[in-house]
Formats: C-alpha cells, sequence, structure tokens
C-alpha cells in the first residue's frame, strides 16, 4: 500500500501529512517560534516539496494570522526577512512511496 514519508515518519495519506502540519501549527502560539527539534525537521522535509523551490536556509519557525482569519507557518531568515510558504502546495507535491 503507497505511504507517504516525511521527515522519517509513514503517513497513510496526505491528508494525515496535511494534520501533521495543522497539529504542529495549532500547537503553536502566534508569533512564538516552532521550538520542538522534531517538529522543525518535519517542517524542514516538507518544506523541501514546495514547488517555489522556497530557501532552506530559515533558522526558525512561527505562526502569524493572516488575513482572513486564518493562520499560517513563517520562515524567519538570519537576515531578519520572512516568508510564508502554502503547506497544501507541500503537500500536493509529495510522491507515494510503496
Amino acid at each position: 500500500m503507497a505511504h507517504y514519508t516525511v521527515a522519517g515518519r509513514d503517513f497513510a495519506t496526505k491528508a494525515a501529512v496535511t494534520a501533521e502540519a495543522n497539529r504542529i501549527r495549532v500547537g503553536t502560539a502566534l508569533g512564538e517560534r516552532v521550538i520542538n527539534e522534531g517538529d522543525l525537521a518535519f517542517i524542514r522535509a516538507l518544506l523541501a516539496h514546495h514547488p517555489e523551490g522556497k530557501r532552506m536556509d530559515f533558522d526558525g519557525v512561527t505562526t502569524q494570522m493572516n488575513v482572513g482569519g486564518t493562520t499560517s507557518f513563517r520562515l524567519l531568515y538570519p537576515d531578519g526577512s520572512g516568508d510564508d510558504f502554502s503547506v497544501g502546495k507541500c503537500v500536493s507535491a509529495l510522491q507515494p512511496e510503496s
């Protein structure tokens, strides 16, 4: 049966991968950094699948409030800049393993 592997963890479906990203996002207070090393490894591994090739030299991840009241992850870079990214785009690009 096909499955998806992200950061060495197996997920049965893309929905399960999205649920894990949501667990991390919801469990991180707005503006606070994700500090759990396993969660950071998951975000980094998921981000590697982003179709726009997001910068991977970030040194932190926070959550932010978006227009419309939704929340998302924001990557923090050493130069003080930041960038948000779409978990959905990353998950869509995942390829199943058998």
